[in-house]
Order: structure tokens, then C-alpha cells, then sequence
């Protein structure tokens, strides 16, 4: 008997889902007796996607446990790398800069532009731990600060509430505390005014004290 005269089902019911459907909706599978998939093509990716998935986990899980064990080594690797290799290291991160230069400026003054109030509160908490004067504050404090001073300059009374300076009543290089009791919010006018001067001082000046 010729293969001609072998009889071809045009169905196939799908194993997965129990549908019957036509055998264009099954992929192909050449080591089956049919050359068919037992499942249909819509239940075949579907398989093929949580399967996908499920291996995805596993190997980032192996992965995580292969670093955490290994973490110290790697460090000591490259460490001992960048220390045999500084001049090589230097270009390969000059290069990186330049080539990531236009994309790092606009991410930093997105970020800049939207983080203002968490952005000076990084900044003071910095100059405060260099000179050992202790005390912090955190963005959420400033806005309250803010609030509290109606939105407007704690010298001149100038609507800030576009645009304010942090200032340190008594100077982080007077020993000021970086603690949100010893803040006020200034203009940039007074607050470059004022500087570092003494706040008793300062406010003499202005005819605040006799």
C-alpha cells in the first residue's frame, strides 16, 4: 500500500486542554508517531512559558547561592585585579565616562530636579560627618519645615516656596549641629548673606538685636 493511500486526520484533540482542532493548530514533532505535538499550539507556549519561568527562578536561586559564597573571593579577585592593572582600570573607567557622559548628566539632573529636598539632606549629612559635628535630617523634615515657616524666608519673609537654601543657624564650621532644630530656611540672598557668620551676629547686622 502506497503512503498516498494512508489516511490523515485533519483533528487532533489536545491533550491539555481536551479541544479537538484542526492539526494546523499543533506544532510539529518528528520523533512522535503523528508528527504532532500532543498539546496545541495556544496550550504548547503556555507550557513553554511556565516552564521558562520556573527555570528562570532556579537558575537566579543557584545563582544568588553561587555568589553569596563566593563573594569574599571575588572581591579579593578583583581587588587584586584593579591593584595589577590601575593604569588599564583608569582608562577603562575614563572611557566608560565618556561614553556615558550626556546619559549620567541628564539622569543626575532628573534626579536632582526631583529629589532636591532628599538630595540636601545627603549633602549636609556628609559635611556634618566630616567635621564630627553630628546630628541629621531627612528630606520629610525640611518639608515640614517649610510648612512651618509659612513658605517663606526665616529673615526677609520672602515667598521661597519656588526656590530655598538649608542654613545651619549655627554654622557646621562653628560646630553647628546638622540636627533639623538647628535649620532654617533662607533666600539664597540672606543665606549667602549670612554665610558662616555667627547667627547673634548675624542678626545684629540685620537690626534684629540692639
Amino acid at each position: 500500500m502506497s503512503d498516498s493511500s494512508i489516511s490523515v486526520p485533519a483533528v487532533k484533540c489536545c491533550k491539555k486542554c481536551g479541544v479537538e482542532k484542526s492539526i494546523a493548530e499543533f506544532h510539529r514533532d518528528a520523533s512522535r508517531k503523528n508528527g504532532l505535538y500532543p498539546y496545541c499550539k495556544p496550550c504548547q507556549n503556555t507550557c513553554n512559558a511556565i516552564s521558562a519561568i520556573i527555570h528562570r527562578e532556579r537558575k537566579l536561586a543557584r545563582q544568588a547561592i553561587y555568589d553569596s559564597e563566593r563573594r569574599e573571593e571575588r572581591r579579593a579577585y578583583f581587588a587584586n585585579y584593579r591593584a595589577n592593572n590601575k593604569e588599564k582600570v583608569r582608562a577603562s573607567h575614563a572611557a566608560d565616562y565618556i561614553s556615558h557622559k550626556d546619559a549620567r548628566l541628564t539622569k543626575g539632573a532628573a534626579y536632582a530636579a526631583t529629589h532636591r529636598e532628599q538630595r540636601n539632606a545627603n549633602y549636609h549629612r556628609y559635611r556634618s560627618r566630616k567635621l564630627g559635628n553630628g546630628g541629621s535630617h531627612t528630606a520629610q523634615q525640611i518639608l515640614s519645615l517649610l510648612e512651618k515657616q509659612i513658605g517663606k524666608c526665616a529673615f526677609c519673609k520672602k515667598d521661597i516656596r519656588k526656590g530655598y537654601e538649608i542654613d545651619h543657624i549655627t554654622p557646621l564650621l562653628r560646630n553647628g549641629s546638622n540636627d533639623i532644630s538647628n535649620l532654617q530656611l533662607l533666600c539664597q540672598s540672606c543665606n549667602r548673606r549670612k554665610s558662616a557668620k555667627d547667627p547673634f551676629e548675624f542678626a545684629k547686622q540685620n537690626g534684629r538685636l540692639l
